[in-house]
C-alpha cells in the first residue's frame, strides 16, 4: 500500500515550488529591462520595505555585455549606509553561487565579514559563542560568471544607491 502521507507531502512540496517561482519569464533584454523598471528601487529611503527586493536602475552604457541586473533590499541599502559612514577600511567578498546557476544565470554576492554573539536564543543549533557572520550588500543576476565586467558593474550599481539615498 503507497504511503498517502508521502504522496501528499510531495505534491505540496510541487506547488509550493510552482507558487514561488517568478511571474514573468526573462527571454530578451527588453523583457529584463522592463522587469527592472517595474522593480525599480525608490529614491526615498522612506520609500523602503522590508521583504521586498528591489532592481538598481543603471545607465545604459554602464551595462555590460552580457544582461544583468543589480539587486538590494531595505537591509542591504541600511548596511551600505553605515559602511560608507566609517572611517576605517573594510573588505569585500563577492563569491557566485554556482549551485544556484539555473538556465545560463547566476546569482553573485557582494558583501562584508563582521563578528557577532550568537546565543542558543537565537534558535541556532551552533553552540553559544562569537562568530563571523556574512552582510550581503548586493546580488547581482548575470550572464556573465563573475567576469570582471559584471562584478564592476554591481559596484557601480552599490555606489549609485548610496549616492541616491545618502
Amino acid at each position: 500500500m503507497p504511503n498517502q502521507l508521502a504522496k501528499y507531502q510531495r505534491a505540496a512540496a510541487r506547488a509550493r515550488k510552482a507558487s514561488a517561482r517568478i511571474e514573468a519569464d526573462v527571454d530578451t533584454v527588453a523583457d529584463l529591462e522592463r522587469w527592472v523598471e517595474n522593480h525599480t528601487l525608490p529614491t526615498d529611503l522612506d520609500g523602503l520595505r522590508h521583504n521586498q527586493i528591489y532592481a538598481v536602475q543603471m545607465p545604459r552604457n554602464h551595462q555590460p555585455e552580457a544582461p544583468c541586473v543589480v539587486l538590494v533590499g531595505k537591509t542591504q541599502v541600511g548596511w551600505l549606509l553605515q559602511l560608507v559612514k566609517l572611517r576605517h577600511r573594510w573588505a569585500l567578498h563577492v563569491d557566485g553561487k554556482h549551485k544556484l546557476h539555473d538556465g545560463g544565470w547566476i546569482l553573485v554576492t557582494c558583501g562584508t565579514h563582521c563578528v557577532e554573539w550568537r546565543s542558543n536564543a537565537e534558535g541556532k543549533q551552533n553552540p553559544c559563542g562569537v562568530v563571523q557572520a556574512f552582510r550581503p550588500l548586493c546580488y547581482l543576476f548575470s550572464q556573465a560568471h563573475e567576469t570582471a565586467d559584471s562584478v564592476a558593474f554591481a559596484l557601480k550599481a552599490m555606489e549609485l544607491v548610496v549616492r541616491m539615498c545618502a
